[in-house]
């Protein structure tokens, strides 16, 4: 994006979705940048590296026509390759969500506990799902040399982001916040004991024994359903049960809120 102005591939002369994949390439980059090897071996893997260059160049020549017919007054120098190999946007031209996102992300872990909630709230509000769901690129599904793929990278920033928020807001004294955010994670990955552990604390803050019960009860079924194989009557459901710590964490919680519903006069919820 331009400011408010969205882009398009559209173009007069029809549209140019490869040009599009290259700025779409450099806009999920951190710093916006990609060495031009990096983009022919993610556009066109299959191509000799002679032939995969001169479409780079004619991909690059409509990419910064698209940009210019759709916003007047943007120079050629928008996207450009350097004398040192590497491709570029500048991002003081076009920006992008995805950039913006990871670079919340990543100053928000070395400000005070106030700016990093506001970062982080920024970051998630800027993450509408798995990056570049739509349209494809095999690029954003090629594993790195971590194992990882694009996407799923972004959304570990994602997860990442979410759980310190939820952690602030706790420590802030706001679990009616951090509870959603908990809550959330676990309905993308039911299974992520830390999360659900987190998500106890706030139950304890909030006093809601039920929503404990409810949510650990929740936990079991799902590790249940991801490690049982239901079709050997030998596998015993109750051999899958929580982590050690977890079950500890969740009995603590639990005593100490049934210990509060016995106070005379308690708040607490049932």
């Amino acid at each position: 994006m331009n400011g408010d102005r969205e882009l398009s591939p559209e173009a007069e002369g029809g549209a140019h979705h490869k040009a599009w994949e290259v700025l779409a390439f450099l806009a999920v980059q951190p710093s916006a940048a990609a060495s031009k090897e990096k983009l022919m071996d993610a556009l066109w893997p299959e191509v000799n590296p002679q032939r995969a260059s001169q479409r780079l160049s004619m991909a690059l020549v409509r990419l910064r026509a698209v940009l210019t017919q759709q916003v007047p007054g943007v120079g050629p120098e928008v996207v450009r390759c350097e004398r040192s190999g590497l491709c570029r946007l500048d991002t003081t031209l076009i920006a992008s969500d995805a950039q913006q996102f990871l670079a919340l992300c990543r100053e928000a872990r070395h400000l005070p506990a106030a700016q990093a909630r506001a970062a982080y709230e920024q970051a998630r509000a800027l993450y509408r799902g798995d990056l570049l769901a739509e349209p494809v690129y095999e690029w954003v599904h090629a594993r790195d040399d971590g194992g990882l793929t694009l996407q799923e990278r972004f959304r570990e920033e994602y997860y990442q982001a979410s759980q310190e928020l939820a952690r602030l807001y706790c420590q802030e004294g706001q679990p009616a916040l951090a509870a959603p955010i908990y809550r959330g994670l676990l309905k993308a990955e039911p299974t992520l004991e830390d999360v659900a552990r987190s998500l106890y604390r706030c139950y304890q803050q909030l006093g809601d024994r039920t929503a404990l019960i409810r949510e650990h009860r929740q936990l079991v079924q799902a590790l249940r359903q991801a490690l049982r194989t239901p079709d050997d009557p030998e596998d015993d459901p109750q051999l899958y049960q929580p982590e050690p710590e977890t079950i500890a964490v969740y009995e603590e919680v639990l005593a100490d809120l049934e210990a509060r519903a016995a106070e005379p006069g308690h708040g607490t919820r049932q």
